[in-house]
């Protein structure tokens, strides 16, 4: 039993916790829009599947949360044991794990047969080995980086930026049987009746991931593959009642700002330590895990940490044999770590980091003080409103394929708004539904208009597009820009200047806001006079631009090349270029300096209000672009060096040189 004073303070705690991490609704909100971003996925016409993974798809929208991704070839087959007669092995590439020269958790891929549409990624990677044909790990990593231009290698991924945000890839292949070695540990859930025993043999059916990293110390790490159990994990996370995932969540939150604010022990552990630290002590507390006891069940998995380190072993929840500290946690950073992790536990609750608020500290300080009472209102709708909205947008990274997939997209979209119940499961159903049906829209404008033989046809066809794009925003702004950008890409410059001058004197009358800064009280107001979020959207906020290839200007003809997939522009610097160029087509020399000035003060002025943080190195590629036409080259070189030294504009990072040689030629 639990006394009056850990009582209250898990109450504290738990309360606070949610404040940072999220309400049990904020969270299944999350997974549900990850979930139909990963339901489109699959629609899409390509060899590989891509499979959420990461913090975000478990739940989790930290400021420094990135996107990461699991890319699984679908036309690479392995087995545990080859058997030639089945169908679906006969035509494909067949590779068989083996694990008998390999610590446990690795394996090694032996090719077994190949089939005549081989990928030359593949193909590139065999090896002779051991009187076999081998796929090498390393090799296979150095085929794929060519797919993501600019990135780093980050464990078996490849890490950089996508549109401004940051992204962690793995290619990776799948394996549909579940490993020998991993049975122990489903025999244990099972006794632990953790999760349902249905969801288990779920978890069984799915398999495993190979991932493209071998043991750091084999021998044979070049050639061997890391057994990954990252959906296994994933469904564990999402079978949590919101206790467990809280603490997760707060363990999270204490490794980065607690223990790693030291330097010397900054990196030695990582969240998937944490992650199996909380499995471990589920499978044996399984129902000690509510709300009045939350504390306790935090610092039972510290404990289990801490004495994971003591003895320099971490045992993989599905592989125990696998010592996940072995080469990583040993000698003096060893000593080291433990030294500063047994300080933190002799401090008791005071060492974590959401016990800063004042209800806790007065709590931590008078253990006498045993009243509860609530501290805020953690539930505002105005937070779980724009964390859901924010987390819906930030979804769209799909990129575009051709009509027949946007066809899909939309199809499935109106299938999921007419049958579902959910408020939030409708709005994110709404957004993309609307979301495709415009660029559906664009393809579709775009092909029909350049091969329309006949002018009149053309300008019928363009009024329709216009109509129906005005009855598919989402937003205030975006339905308009990519009207602009037709006329802009038609040569109707006079008209796009009209539309676009219009557009710009209307939104500075109107109340727009961004999902990084707004008035809240002003939000409030406006929420009665709409019905929902979608239309208060439609009225007053302001999104990204995205444009996919087909939508690309000749003017940024070297980012799109270098992205190879859509880029995206804060929508008022995206506004304020389309003025610019079509003033420029039309040598209105005045207005396109007057523009100019306008969007060097917007960018250089600019408090990431109308541009977020992470779309200023492209704002600032955008200025140089502008200020070269016009003969500014000396600024142009300022903007493009700006927009080189931002990590984010490390994807566009081959332009922008290009930009800046061109530059020095001239000057």
């Amino acid at each position: 039993m639990c006394d009056d004073w850990t009582i209250n303070l898990s109450n504290l705690f738990y309360f606070d916790a949610i404040k940072r991490i999220g309400s049990e609704g904020v969270i299944r909100d999350r997974r549900m829009v990850i979930g139909l971003k990963a339901k489109l996925e699959e629609l899409r016409e390509c060899s590989h599947d891509h499979l959420p993974s990461g913090s975000r798809a478990e739940g989790f929208l930290f400021d420094d949360s990135d996107f990461d991704e699991m890319i699984v070839y679908r036309n690479i087959k392995v087995v545990m044991n080859y058997n030639s007669n089945e169908r679906e092995m006969q035509s494909a590439t067949v590779l068989k794990i083996e694990t008998n020269q390999t610590r446990p958790g690795f394996c090694l891929l032996r090719l077994l047969s190949v089939s005549n549409a081989i990928d030359m990624e593949l193909l590139n990677s065999l090896v002779s080995f051991e009187n076999g044909i081998y796929l090498s790990s390393a090799l296979w990593r150095n085929e794929v980086e060519q797919y993501f231009p600019q990135s780093t290698h980050h464990g078996p991924c490849e890490n950089g930026f996508i549109a401004g945000t940051e992204h962690d890839k793995a290619s990776c292949l799948k394996c549909t049987k579940w490993p020998e070695s991993a049975l122990p540990c489903i025999n244990r859930l099972y006794r632990a009746k953790w999760p349902l025993d249905a969801v288990l043999g779920v978890i069984v059916r799915n398999g495993c991931h190979l991932v493209p990293i071998g043991d750091k110390n084999s021998e044979k790490e070049i050639m061997e593959w890391r057994i990954s159990f990252s959906e296994a994990e994933k469904t564990l996370i999402h079978e949590m009642n919101h206790c467990q995932f809280l603490c997760y969540g707060l363990l999270k939150i204490f490794l980065k700002e607690v223990i790693n604010t030291r330097e010397d022990v900054n990196g030695l552990l990582c969240s998937y330590f944490l992650k199996t630290a909380v499995f471990w002590e589920i499978s044996y507390n399984r129902r000690t895990w509510i709300q009045e006891n939350f504390m306790l069940r935090f610092w039972d998995c510290f404990r289990r940490l801490l004495s994971w380190v003591s003895h320099g072993y971490c045992p993989n929840f599905f592989i125990p044999e696998n010592n996940m500290f072995l080469g990583k946690i040993f000698g003096r950073s060893k000593r080291i770590l433990l030294n500063h992790l047994t300080s933190l536990y002799n401090q008791g609750y005071k060492c974590i980091p959401v016990c800063k608020c004042d209800n806790c500290m007065i709590v931590l300080s008078h253990p006498n003080f045993a009243k509860f009472a609530p501290f805020h209102n953690f539930s505002e709708k105005v937070r779980e409103d724009l964390c859901l909205i924010s987390n819906i947008l930030s979804s769209l990274t799909i990129g575009y394929g051709s009509l027949s997939v946007l066809h899909r997209h939309v199809v499935l979209m109106q299938h999921i708004k007419s049958n579902c119940e959910s408020r939030t499961k409708l709005l994110t159903a709404d957004i993309y539904f609307h979301h495709y049906i415009q660029y559906a829209f664009y393809e579709f404008m775009h092909f029909s208009i350049v091969y329309s033989s006949c002018n009149k046809n053309g300008y019928g066809l363009i009024r329709r597009f216009c109509k129906a794009l005005k009855r598919s925003k989402i937003d205030i702004l975006r339905h308009d820009i990519l009207i602009g950008t037709l006329f802009y890409k038609l040569g109707m410059f006079k008209l796009a200047i009209t539309f676009l001058l219009n557009l710009r004197d209307r939104l500075q009358h109107e109340r727009i806001m961004s999902f990084l800064h707004f008035d809240s009280d002003e939000y409030i107001a406006a929420g009665g006079e709409y019905t929902s979020f979608a239309e208060m959207m439609r009225k007053f906020f302001a999104c990204n631009i995205r444009l996919s290839k087909t939508m690309d200007l000749p003017e940024l003809c070297l980012e799109h090349e270098e992205l190879k997939f859509t880029m995206d522009y804060p929508s008022i610097v995206y506004l304020e270029l389309l003025l610019f160029l079509s003033n420029y087509r039309l040598s209105f020399y005045d207005e396109t300096i007057s523009i100019l000035h306008d969007l060097t003060s917007l960018i250089t002025n600019d408090m990431n209000y109308h541009i977020p943080l992470n779309y200023k190195a492209i704002s600032w590629q955008v200025l140089g672009i502008c200020q070269e036409m016009s003969g500014f080259n000396n600024e142009a070189f300022v903007s493009y060096n700006k927009a080189l030294s931002d990590p984010c504009g490390s994807h566009f990072r081959n332009a922008t040189l290009t930009r800046i040689r061109n530059l020095r030629l001239d000057i």
